[in-house]
């Protein structure tokens, strides 16, 4: 037993990178080997070229290690994708939300397709099959988190069409919601938000009042009779709060806006998850929320068009050798999502804007500044006690008269600040707000100091 114990540990710690790290870890702290030795590795394993000019400076002891690799990751020698730490992955797809096409599907890191044809590059496949950043794993439509808070349009949408609230009805943020327990918190606490509507809460991304509206919906007509006197933390309705059917309510709507399957994509996707757990931590899109980026877009989609939910496809047509279509792969509707109220999508829709123009407006000063109305919604979603959280948005262009729809993720990005500001970026770019050389200029950029927190 303890020879077959060794024997695991041994085989393990062959194959754990981490064991690996922790290794050169206590290395540098005994002085065995130094930071710079590491950084010098990169060389000597024909990672960095030696004929860059801080090859001899780094050798010489001139530039610390710190230094050394910092600027290495800002002028994208190093990627985030080659050091595979958290974040080094992302995805984006988007849609024209008045025909279900699908005009981008990107996951980051990629890789060169041509490498890898005809004779292929074994080296290079090799690199790619151990890359702790999975290259091959598509991001975009196999990769699943929580949406957080980009959900929350889908429980407003819920709560005004079931009449659980509607636009004119304000509820109360405090920071901790009591009605149920343990008592959840809004992102802002220990600050609070105060009284919203439905816009508001979608504004500013107020945990407290979809909680509420989570709660309202697990209510029966017994418990929505006594809303009026009820207290802070819920004394008088909640013998009539069943989560059950909370979670019954929201799903209808997540199955009506195509979050129940997958996109329709004709490449592998992984299936959806929609929430069976917690109407009130469901309503905020935590919960057992679960979905890809390609997904969301396809959710997005049908609320920047109001309701219409397609089979978003990659393909145009087939053609022969002499350009004959032999296969139109034009988008199908799945679904229509009629139940839903003018005024609603309104709210909604006026919620989302203000998001853009007044909640992260720094975020958006030059694209809010061209004319271009672009709405949104921004989304970080805890996952991971251990790990960073994921930020998401998702949005459509232009707001009254949507052309383009989409959804971005960063995987353990650590918030939904780092994932608007490359929506940012994509809708200058798609709208020729700033030219492209000024966009893409082969350096990092420099991260926002913005956050919205747990949002």
């Amino acid at each position: 037993v303890y020879q077959g114990i060794i024997n695991y540990i041994l085989d393990y710690i062959n194959t754990d990178n981490n064991f690996d790290k922790l290794i050169y870890r206590y290395m540098i702290k005994s002085g065995t080997i130094t930071g710079r030795q590491i950084c010098m590795m990169l060389y000597e394993q024909n990672i960095l070229d030696k004929k860059d000019n801080q090859y001899d400076s780094l050798k010489a002891g001139s530039i610390g290690a710190y230094d050394f690799i910092r600027s290495k990751i800002q002028s994208l020698e190093i990627t985030p994708g080659q050091l595979g730490l958290e974040p080094c992955t992302g995805s984006l797809v988007a849609t024209d939300p008045n025909t279900g096409e699908v005009l981008a599907c990107v996951s980051y890191p990629g890789y060169d397709n041509n490498r890898l044809a005809n004779t292929m590059d074994s080296d290079y496949y090799s690199k790619l099959l151990t890359n702790q950043s999975r290259p091959f794993y598509n991001n975009a439509t196999q990769e699943k988190t929580a949406p957080g808070s980009t959900y929350k349009p889908l429980s407003a949408i819920t709560g005004l069409t079931e009449g659980v609230i509607d636009v004119n009805t304000y509820l109360p943020c405090t920071g901790v919601y009591k009605k149920v327990t343990p008592n959840p918190k809004c992102w802002i606490y220990p600050s609070a938000h105060g009284n919203l509507n439905v816009s508001q809460g979608i504004q500013h991304s107020c945990n407290d009042f979809f909680y509420e509206v989570g709660y309202r919906l697990g209510l029966n007509s017994t418990g929505d009779s006594k809303l009026d006197n009820d207290t802070s933390d819920g004394k008088n309705t909640q013998n009539y709060y069943s989560s059950e059917r909370g979670i019954a309510k929201l799903q209808k709507y997540a199955e009506e806006f195509g979050l129940g399957d997958t996109s329709g994509m004709e490449i592998p996707e992984s299936d959806p998850q929609i929430s069976d757990d917690n109407s009130v931590l469901s309503a905020i899109g935590q919960g057992t929320n679960n979905y890809t980026t390609s997904q969301l877009a396809r959710y997005i989609t049908a609320v920047a068009n109001k309701g219409t939910v397609y089979n978003l496809s990659l393909l145009d047509k087939v053609t022969n050798p002499k350009g004959k279509t032999v296969k139109d792969y034009t988008p199908e509707v799945k679904n229509k999502v009629t139940d839903v109220s003018t005024t609603t999508w309104q709210a909604v829709h006026e919620g989302m804007r203000a998001v853009v123009t007044s909640e992260d407006k720094d975020i958006f000063t030059k694209l809010n500044a061209s004319g271009v109305q672009l709405s949104g919604k921004t989304g970080t979603a805890q996952q991971s006690q251990t790990h960073p959280d994921h930020g998401l948005f998702v949005g459509f262009a232009p707001s009254d008269s949507p052309q383009i729809a989409f959804a971005i993720r960063i995987a353990n990005g650590y918030s939904s600040t780092f994932a608007a500001e490359v929506g940012n970026n994509v809708m200058e770019y798609y709208y020729k707000v700033t030219p492209e050389n000024e966009l893409i200029t082969g350096e990092a950029s420099n991260i926002g100091t913005g956050s919205n927190g747990g949002d």
